[in-house]
C-alpha cells in the first residue's frame, strides 16, 4: 500500500500540450489533491523524456502546480498514466502507482496501415517498439526486472469497469478505482431548452468512423453533424440543438463525449466495443447498443428516436443522475486512495 506522510510530493505525469479527456484527468487530480491540502504537482512529457510545457490555456481554471521531474525519494508518490509506464526504469525510490484511464491505449491500438498512413516510416517503427515493450511490461516478461514490478507490486488504478475486468483478466489483483467526471460547462441544460430539440445527429469522426459512414448513407434526408475541431462553446451549442449522439468507437476508457451529450440532453446511441459494452461505464439500455453490422438496427432505432424523442430522452434519465454525481465520487476515491 502507499505511503504518504506531510512531506510526500505526488507527481502526476501527463503529456505535454495536448487537451484530451485523459489530460484534463490528470489535471483535475492535481486540482483535487491541492484544495485537499496535499502538495501535487504535474509533470508534463513528451517523447518519453520530462518536458517544460505551460499548462493548456482550457485547464488554467483548475489549481495546478507544475514541476519539471519527479524527485526521487521513498515518501514521493509518482502516478503513471497507462501510456508512461517506462518512465519507471530511471527512479529507483519513489512510490509508483499506475492509472488505467485507458486499455487500449497502453497497447497503442491501431493498425500498421493507419500508423504507417497518418506517422510515416519511422514514428511507426516507434510505436511498434513501444508497444511490444508494454506487453512485455503487462505478461510480466520483461529482462527489465524494474517493469516485473508493474504488474506484481504496485498498485493499479483504474477508471473504467472496462479497465478492471481486463487488470483482472491479466492476474492484477491490487487494484483501486479512481474514475473521473465531466467539465461542469457541460452541466447546465434543463428541460426548459428542450423545446429547441432538432432532427440532428452528432457523432465524433475520429471514433467509429466506418460504421458512421454507413449510417449516414441509408439516411441522405438526415443531418449529421461531426464534432471536430469545435472549443467548448460550439461543442456546447451542438449539444443544445441535437436529439441524438452517436458513438461507435472503441471506447478505451469511459468516454467523456458521450456524457457530455447526455447532460444536454440527448439521446446516446453507443456499438458494444470496450468500455460501451459494460453498464457500469455507459447504463443505458441494451437497446441502445448495437453491434457495428447491426446497421439496419441502428438506422430503425435512429429514425425512431428522432420521431419519438419525448418518449426517449426519459430512458436517460438513470445516466445523467450517475454523471452529475461523478465529482463527489471521484473526490471520495481520492480520499480513500491518498488519505487513508
Amino acid at each position: 500500500m502507499i505511503k504518504i506522510n506531510a512531506d510526500s510530493k505526488i507527481y502526476i505525469l501527463c503529456p505535454a500540450d495536448i487537451v484530451t479527456g485523459g489530460t484534463e484527468l490528470a489535471h483535475q487530480l492535481v486540482d483535487c489533491l491541492i484544495k485537499k491540502g496535499k502538495s501535487a504537482f504535474i509533470v508534463y512529457v513528451k517523447d518519453n523524456h520530462y518536458a517544460v510545457s505551460e499548462v493548456p490555456k482550457t485547464f488554467r481554471k483548475y489549481s495546478i502546480k507544475m514541476s519539471e521531474r519527479p524527485v526521487d525519494k521513498s515518501e514521493n508518490v509518482l502516478v503513471c498514466p497507462e501510456t508512461e509506464f517506462t518512465f519507471v526504469h530511471t527512479l529507483k525510490k519513489i512510490q509508483c502507482m499506475f492509472w488505467w484511464m485507458s486499455v487500449d491505449n497502453f497497447y497503442l491500438d491501431s493498425t500498421l496501415y493507419n500508423q504507417l498512413r497518418f506517422f510515416g516510416f519511422y514514428i511507426t517503427l516507434r510505436n511498434v517498439y513501444a508497444r511490444f515493450i508494454r506487453h512485455q511490461q503487462l505478461i510480466g516478461t520483461s529482462r527489465l526486472g524494474k517493469l516485473k514490478k508493474i504488474k506484481n507490486e504496485y498498485l493499479h488504478l483504474y477508471q473504467s469497469e472496462y479497465a478492471r475486468n481486463f487488470l483482472l483478466s491479466k492476474n492484477i489483483t491490487k487494484l483501486m478505482p479512481l474514475s473521473d467526471y465531466i467539465n461542469s460547462e457541460f452541466i447546465k441544460n434543463s428541460f426548459s431548452q428542450l423545446s429547441i430539440k432538432e432532427n440532428i445527429i452528432l457523432y465524433n469522426p475520429r471514433k467509429g468512423l466506418n460504421v458512421t459512414n454507413k449510417i449516414i448513407a441509408q439516411m441522405p434526408e438526415y443531418k449529421f453533424i461531426p464534432l471536430s475541431g469545435l472549443n467548448r462553446i460550439d461543442l456546447q451549442k451542438h449539444f443544445s440543438k441535437a436529439k441524438l449522439y452517436i458513438d461507435f468507437g472503441n471506447h478505451p476508457g469511459k468516454d467523456r463525449m458521450p456524457r457530455e451529450a447526455a447532460m444536454n440532453y440527448c439521446c446516446i446511441v453507443t456499438g458494444k466495443d470496450g468500455a460501451a459494452k459494460h453498464f457500469e461505464d455507459i447504463p443505458i439500455a441494451d437497446k441502445y447498443k448495437f453491434e457495428k453490422n447491426e446497421i439496419t438496427s441502428i438506422v430503425s432505432t435512429i429514425k425512431d428516436i428522432l420521431d419519438n424523442y419525448q418518449t426517449h430522452i426519459d430512458a436517460f434519465t438513470h445516466y445523467r443522475e450517475k454523471i452529475m454525481k461523478e465529482k463527489e465520487v471521484f473526490e471520495n476515491e481520492v480520499d480513500t486512495i491518498f488519505f487513508h
